[in-house]
């Protein structure tokens, strides 16, 4: 048997299926319910199985409806079929209508599924394979710095090794992004939530010059992944030192509101107009003021805040800062309190 017949056995079987349905419904007047749907339930169960162009799936469903559209309605002439049988045809059509929206829907969510499953795959691929040359030539500028401190070339050396370390960082919050939405994202375990913002006080208070605050008033632990948070504030706490200059004021903040544990960055910078509240949070992101400014950012960090946020169930949110002081939060889990 020719291997294109192999191939069109279903279709086959169908076709029969509907030329034997019609014959019954012909020859036995009062009995169209039954092959009438079978042969509608046979259609639905190929269009399952194979995917038709939408000119073809156009034309079947003509010429099965036509088909058994005319044979139910000459075998209800001898048998004096009732008006709520025949309303059956057009709800049956509306019914495989509803099936075929709803594989194409599906076809179009695997689609995405993949593209998205694609996109991860390559980020990943891709942060892995720079680490390595990343790694070695920023030891080579570290030594080329090291040995001749005050020549042009050390001079030069620390532009490489300023940009290859944003390329690090771009690297590893691209990774974090792309991979925030997979169910092995986060490795949880009880916090204590001031440790949180205190470890990153201790981080960034001796590195940028600016007057740090601390403030604690919530008490208790919370189910987190400590490095993706410490990533996340990070990113709010650089976003913070870039908005701002040497001796402005940043404060850390742990709270709780409503049972939720709540973390904080506020700054004195000069705020984030109200048209672009939401655009900052988008991948590439920036305000067309200091507090996105292009002094060295990737673009990824609020990003990347908000993608932790939402892998714990929570929030980021920017509270206020049209113009003046600014508010970035983090909404948590639930918060234990400690015993």
């Amino acid at each position: 048997m020719p291997r294109v017949w192999r191939d069109r056995w279903p279709e086959a079987l169908v076709g029969s299926v509907v030329v034997a349905g019609t014959v019954v419904i012909l020859a036995l007047p009062g009995w169209e319910a039954l092959p009438f749907n079978l042969i509608w339930i046979s259609t639905t169960i190929l269009y399952g199985h194979r995917r038709w162009p939408p000119r073809v799936l156009a034309l079947v469903l003509v010429a099965i409806g036509l088909l058994t559209t005319a044979a139910v309605l000459i075998s209800g002439a001898a048998a004096e079929v009732r008006l709520a049988e025949v309303a059956e045809i057009p709800v049956v059509c509306i019914l495989f209508g509803v099936v075929i929206w709803h594989v194409q829907r599906a076809d179009v969510l695997e689609h995405v599924n993949r593209a998205a499953a694609r996109e991860r795959d390559f980020v990943r691929d891709v942060s892995h394979q720079l680490r390595t040359p990343i790694t070695i030539a920023r030891g080579h500028a570290e030594l080329i710095e090291t040995d001749s401190p005050e020549t042009e070339a050390a001079r030069d050396a620390r532009v490489v090794i300023a940009q290859l370390e944003r390329l690090q960082r771009m690297s590893d919050r691209l990774l974090v992004l792309v991979c925030a939405d997979h169910p092995d994202f986060l490795a949880t375990e009880d916090a204590e939530v001031g440790s949180l913002v205190k470890s990153a006080w201790e981080r960034w208070s001796p590195v940028a010059d600016r007057e740090w605050g601390l403030d604690v008033s919530a008490w208790g632990t919370v189910p987190v992944d400590r490095p993706r948070i410490d990533d996340a504030l990070d990113a709010l706490i650089e976003n913070a030192v870039k908005a701002t200059v040497p001796g402005q004021r940043i404060v850390l903040r742990a709270l709780a509101r409503d049972g939720v544990a709540v973390l904080q960055v506020a700054d004195d910078g000069p705020g984030v107009p109200a048209a672009d509240r939401e655009r900052i949070f988008e991948r590439w992101g920036r305000s067309r003021t200091a507090h996105t400014a292009p002094r060295n950012g990737t673009g990824l960090g609020l990003p990347l805040a908000r993608s932790v946020a939402r892998a714990h169930g929570g929030t980021a949110e920017l509270l206020n800062g049209a113009s003046g002081p600014t508010t970035f939060e983090l909404r948590l889990g639930r918060l234990e309190r400690s015993a």
